[in-house]
């Protein structure tokens, strides 16, 4: 979670504030997490998520 909400979302709103709404903000996680806090994440952070176990979702997400 911390990692996640507090250094990922953190880093995005300031990249979004710096560059603008151009800027995606991207995390590859592995693990267990909250589903309140991934929602928190995607949703309300605009962060897209993608899992490490398949890396072919970043793949077409990169190449979109």
């Amino acid at each position: 979670m911390k990692r996640l909400i507090r250094e990922t979302c953190g880093k995005a709103d300031l990249l979004r504030h710096a560059f603008g709404e151009q800027v995606i903000t991207g995390a590859v996680l592995s693990g267990v997490f909250k589903l309140k806090n991934l929602r928190e994440a995607q949703n309300d952070r605009g962060v897209a998520l993608f899992w490490e176990h398949d890396l072919s979702r970043l793949e077409e997400f990169v190449r979109a």
